[in-house]
């Protein structure tokens, strides 16, 4: 589990304070790693900013580059803040797993977990060490609609796109995602957790209208203006796309949205070549966690899933992986 906060809009100081506050509070969904994005006025890619870290929230806010990098105190000031706690599933704890990540022209953080079976179902998904990186890779090359569509696990995302000069939210049923405005509709605030919403904003003095949930499967896009002025309020979401739902027993897709099945046989097509030229080696890897040891010390339960022995000793990881096969 992770979580996902995070503003966009007008940031003054009380809401650098929200911004800080969700940080901290998030920490309960995961101590792992902290991470924010900086989407600043002028939406140039050279001028956005990564901060990353592998401790815990309360200690990413009290260093001292944090208080350096969201100066937004003055007026009209516009600005995008993407950020993520990380509870690590998939690959090692340390600052480049950290969320979020860069790739193409998105920046974002994934809440959720994918299984290796999954996984394997993205593009390059060997050439990046979380589940989270390969899956917003394929995101920027792709788009969300046609790479959840062919994916399984848990997902909520928010990521920037700076080709379309958009933020973007999407969530299957696994996962929470909330979002609200500020009464003035300068401000979006979003959390994994709604409960933080309303904490953060009372704490630093901001009124904030009714919270919505993000629907499940649907894309939700945010038009954020460069200038946050009286007369040019934030506006709703426009729901953008689709994300057909998955067989979680089997592992299986419906469909894609818009027929589009030809990539999909392409892409089956180019698997099975790959697991046509495969051998035999003397290792094997874990579905769950991606540990490669000697094939001795893989245990299979049912459903062919191979995992090793830490995970196989970890009963809520067993019972997780097994609503997979």
């Amino acid at each position: 589990m992770c979580g996902l906060v995070g503003m966009a809009g007008h940031i003054g100081h009380n809401e650098e304070k929200a911004f800080s506050d969700l940080l901290v509070m998030d920490t309960v969904r995961g101590f792992h790693s902290t991470g924010m994005a900086i989407i600043r006025k002028d939406r140039k890619v050279s001028s956005s900013t990564l901060f990353k870290l592998p401790v815990s929230g309360g200690d990413f806010v009290r260093h001292e580059q944090f208080s350096k990098m969201i100066p937004f105190t003055t007026d009209n000031t516009s600005a995008i803040l993407i950020g993520h706690n990380r509870q690590a599933t998939v690959g090692q704890v340390n600052t480049h797993n950290a969320h979020p990540f860069h790739t193409g022209s998105i920046v974002g953080a994934h809440n959720g977990t994918l299984p290796l079976q999954s996984r394997r179902k993205l593009d390059n998904w060997e050439d990046y060490t979380t589940d989270s990186e390969a899956l917003l890779h394929n995101i920027h090359k792709d788009g969300a609609e046609l790479v959840l569509g062919r994916v399984w696990g848990a997902w909520a995302l928010t990521y920037w796109d700076f080709d379309n000069d958009s933020l973007f939210m999407v969530r299957n049923d696994q996962r929470p995602l909330s979002y609200t405005y500020t009464k003035d509709r300068e401000t979006l605030m979003w959390a994994s957790e709604w409960q933080m919403l309303w904490a953060a904003a009372d704490r630093n003095n901001l009124e904030i209208e009714d919270i919505q949930d993000v629907p499940v499967d649907d894309i939700l896009e945010f038009k954020i203006p460069k200038d946050m002025k009286a007369k040019n309020p934030l506006k709703d979401p426009e729901k953008v796309g689709d994300v057909f739902s998955c067989d979680y027993a089997s592992g299986s897709n419906y469909g894609v949205a818009g027929g589009n099945t030809k990539w999909w046989d392409d892409y089956y097509q180019k698997q099975e070549e790959k697991q046509a030229v495969s051998v035999v080696v003397a290792n094997k890897s874990c579905d769950w966690c991606s540990a490669v040891v000697p094939s001795s010390e893989i245990v299979s339960v049912s459903g062919g899933i191979d995992l090793c022995k830490d995970c196989h000793s970890d009963p809520e990881v067993v019972g997780y992986a097994q609503c997979f096969t």
